[in-house]
């Protein structure tokens, strides 16, 4: 179990034997009979051991909970399951990519559980003047609903502006892209270099690490977090299924 207060006071805890991948893993006794446990893995595969093998192996439990050393997990589990535990980061970056437009709708739900909160995407990183920076999800709809983000009114034919990334060229007031996304339209805006507009000018590493942070915590698993939100979300558009 770990805890963590967010830059804007907001407290949370977790259990990290969830969503955090590491050698071996935690499993849990959920049956038992006269000579077997039933364990399941954080994947929710269930199989039968024998009460000999927590004998032979030393293995303590600990409130129905186990911790397998990664050379008994690759036995007991088999290869299938381990290969599903590796996350796999580029798959889940480009799936939260592109949902950020439905996620930043339902901020409530992305600030309702910690581990929708540490959410990451590519387009959730800043790279300005030689000097970079990544943010959660939701760290960055806490500094939206602060009212103190970056923000403009109007820019070109779009209203209601919330910055999200920018990243720079070489030169100091050079920006190759910069993203907003507009709470009128519910849409991520890009702008371009060819475009007319100079952000870098105004927008700094500096001011935006007073308003998001990075990830307190990084987390695997983030391709299966983002099913657990959707399937929230699914619900809340979906009330009579």
């Amino acid at each position: 179990m770990i805890e963590f207060t967010t830059m804007y006071g907001r407290q949370y805890a977790m259990d990290l034997d969830k969503w955090k991948f590491q050698k071996g893993d935690i499993c849990w006794i959920v049956g038992e009979n006269t000579h077997s446990y039933q364990v399941q893995n954080s994947q929710e595969d269930e199989i039968r051991v024998p009460k000999s093998t927590f004998i032979d192996h030393g293995i303590e439990i600990v409130k129905d909970k186990i911790f397998l050393s990664d050379v008994l997990y690759k036995r007991l589990f088999g290869k299938d399951c381990i290969d599903r535990m590796q996350p796999v980061p580029d798959e889940d970056k480009s799936d939260c990519d592109a949902y950020l437009e439905l996620l930043l709708k339902y901020r409530h739900l992305v600030l309702s559980q910690p581990e929708y909160y540490l959410l990451t995407a590519s387009t959730l990183k800043s790279h300005i003047r030689f000097v970079g920076m990544s943010y959660s999800l939701g760290s960055l709809i806490e500094s939206i609903e602060s009212g103190n983000h970056i923000y403009y009114d109007k820019l070109g034919d779009h209203q209601e502006l919330y910055f999200i990334s920018m990243q720079c060229g070489l030169g100091p007031s050079e920006f190759t892209e910069a993203i907003f996304w507009s709470k009128k339209s519910g849409k991520l805006v890009r702008f371009k270099k060819s475009d007319e507009y100079n952000f870098s000018s105004s927008i700094s590493i500096r001011e935006l690490r007073k308003r998001v942070r990075e990830p307190e915590v990084k987390l695997n698993f983030q391709g299966r977090i983002l099913d657990k939100l959707k399937g929230e979300i699914w619900k809340l558009e979906n009330p009579r299924s």
